[in-house]
C-alpha cells in the first residue's frame, strides 16, 4: 500500500487555507518522497504529523517559487537536528536555480548539505523503494511531469503545465494520476496551466484509475460533471493534511 499526503494544494496566488503545492508519498517500507516543496512546507509537514526526519528524497519539477519556496527551511531543519544531506532530485534545468536559492538563502554551498541529482528524461532512475521516471512538461519555464512506481503502484503528477497530450500515454493505467487544475477557463494555457475539464479528459484519456486536482485557485471547484457525459474517471479534491491510501 502507498499513502499519499496532500500537505498544500494551492499555487502562489491560491486562497491561503490551500496552502502551496507539495505532496507526500510513503511506502510500505516507511520510506518518504515529497513531490515539489511549495512554501511553508516545513509548518505542513508539522501540521500533518510529520518532519523533516521523515523525509528521504525531494522531487522538484520546476524553479517557480510555489514549488521550491519551502526548500530553505527544510534544509536548514535538517542541518539543525544533524541529519544526514537530503537528495533533491531534479531536472537538468532546474538544478542550477536549486543551488542558487540555496546559496542566497542559507549562505552555504548547497552540496555540503544537499546532493543534487539529476535525472534525465524517460530514464528510470531508482532511489531507494521508488521508481521515477520524467518528461517534459510545457510550461512557462522548464518543468516536469513525474511518474513514481513503488509498491506495484504508480502515481502520476502533471506538475505545473498546459495541457500536454504526451501525459496520457505517461500515465497510462496508472493507480492515482495528480494533475493540475490552475483556472476555471480555456484561457489557462495563457499562463502555462490547464484548466479543470483538460485534467480530467487527461484521466479519461489515460484510463487512471483516481484523480486528484491540486493547484487550483478558488474552492468550491467549478466541475461541471454534465460536460462528459457520465464518463468520469474516480476525482478526489485535496485539503492540506487530506491523503489516500492505493
Amino acid at each position: 500500500m502507498v499513502k499519499v499526503i496532500f500537505l498544500g494544494v494551492g499555487g502562489w496566488i491560491s486562497e491561503p487555507s490551500l496552502g502551496y503545492t507539495s505532496i507526500l508519498i510513503e511506502n510500505c517500507e516507511g520510506e518518504k518522497m515529497l513531490l515539489d516543496a511549495g512554501e511553508g512546507v516545513y509548518r505542513m509537514l508539522k501540521c500533518c504529523g510529520y518532519d523533516v526526519d521523515d523525509l528521504n528524497y525531494v522531487v522538484i519539477t520546476h524553479s517557480h517559487g510555489d514549488h521550491v519556496l519551502g526548500l530553505p527551511t527544510l534544509v536548514q531543519m535538517r542541518i539543525h537536528k544533524g541529519l544526514k544531506r537530503l537528495q533533491i532530485i531534479t531536472s537538468p534545468e532546474t538544478s542550477d536555480a536549486i543551488r542558487n536559492l540555496l546559496n542566497i538563502t542559507c549562505n552555504f554551498i548547497p552540496e555540503n548539505f544537499v546532493e543534487i541529482i539529476e535525472l534525465n528524461y524517460f530514464v528510470e532512475h531508482k532511489v531507494g523503494g521508488f521508481k521515477l521516471k520524467f518528461i517534459k512538461a510545457p510550461h512557462t519555464v522548464p518543468a516536469v511531469s513525474v511518474k513514481v512506481e513503488a509498491d506495484e503502484k504508480t502515481i502520476v503528477y502533471s506538475g505545473d503545465t498546459v495541457y500536454n497530450p504526451n501525459l496520457i500515454e505517461f500515465a497510462k493505467g496508472c493507480n492515482l494520476l495528480i494533475h493540475e487544475a490552475a483556472n476555471y477557463s480555456n484561457d489557462a494555457y495563457k499562463y502555462g496551466h490547464s484548466s479543470y475539464d483538460e485534467a480530467i479528459r487527461i484521466a479519461l484519456e489515460a484510463e487512471a484509475e483516481t484523480l486528484a486536482l491540486i493547484h487550483f485557485y478558488q474552492t468550491p471547484l467549478p466541475v461541471k460533471i454534465e460536460d462528459f457525459s457520465g464518463r468520469l474517471p474516480r476525482i478526489f479534491i485535496p485539503y492540506p493534511c487530506t491523503f489516500l491510501e492505493i
